[in-house]
């Protein structure tokens, strides 16, 4: 493995090629398994009678599009089904660090079966993440705290965790991921080894810093309607706006303002 050039010895011809390169196969499998996950989500948030019916655009549609249930599935398929919402909604926050790692792959420091070996990395954690939710909601599901299958949530259960994930959106820990996140760059040049399997190393280690971002955003799945798409959808662009280099920086504190609101007006109306 050759070491990782400098971003002023990267070619201007790389950088070029660079930009066709997002068409390559090695960018089709991202691609795959981001809209495989979000197919396969959308296919269980939906029921086939109520794609074949003549009500599809009606409030019967919006209102089963907006959960999956997760009441009566076995550990395994609950496991999946975190697994695939983890890929459905993290892959798109990753693009960037793999748009990284693929420039220094067109200046001779990677290779298509690393970029490979760094999204399996990546994935591995989120899997890691994907069992722990699934044991947390098989221990919450069966009981009155998310009585209705994991569908109707308790109302203590929601505010705290709404308030956690708000405030946490202001902890210094959660700033030290996202400085992480935001410079891809910057993060291969301070871990990049010359050794075997140097891809699914930092793959792993970029895993748990996403997780360190994102964990409490992904949580409130277990207190939005399950797997809900719409929620889904929101966290998702809303976690892709935080990675970015500039913008972010005017994302993170307004979501958390949005989330600790969000947990009041709960507690109110709950009252």
């Amino acid at each position: 493995m050759l070491s990782a050039p400098g971003e002023a010895s990267i070619p201007a011809d790389a950088r070029h090629r660079g930009f066709t390169q997002f068409a390559a196969w090695h960018w089709l499998v991202v691609y795959a398994l981001i809209l495989g996950a979000w197919w396969v989500m959308f296919r269980q948030a939906v029921p086939p009678g109520i794609l074949e019916s003549a009500t599809l655009y009606g409030a019967e549609f919006w209102l089963d599009l907006c959960s999956v249930a997760a009441s009566g599935i076995g550990f395994g398929e609950l496991v999946a089904m975190w697994l695939l919402m983890s890929l459905a909604m993290m892959l798109p926050t990753f693009v960037p660090a793999l748009a990284t790692y693929d420039r220094l792959r067109l200046a001779g420091a990677g290779n298509r079966f690393g970029f490979i070996e760094l999204i399996l990395g990546y994935i591995s954690v989120w899997a890691l993440y994907s069992i722990a939710m699934a044991v947390l909601q098989r221990q919450i599901v069966p009981t009155p705290v998310a009585a209705g299958g994991g569908e109707a949530f308790n109302l203590r259960l929601g505010v705290a965790i709404l308030a956690a994930a708000g405030l946490y959106q202001f902890m210094p820990i959660k700033d030290a991921c996202l400085a992480k996140c935001r410079t891809p760059f910057m993060f291969f040049m301070a871990n990049w080894r010359s050794s075997p399997f140097n891809e699914l190393r930092l793959g792993l280690k970029l895993g748990v810093i996403c997780v360190g971002c994102c964990w409490l955003l992904m949580a409130i799945s277990l207190v939005s309607g399950a797997m809900g798409l719409l929620w889904m959808g929101l966290a998702t662009a809303l976690m892709c706006m935080e990675k970015l280099p500039e913008f972010g920086r005017r994302v993170s504190r307004p979501v958390g303002m949005a989330l600790l609101g969000g947990a009041v007006i709960l507690a109110v109306n709950g009252a």
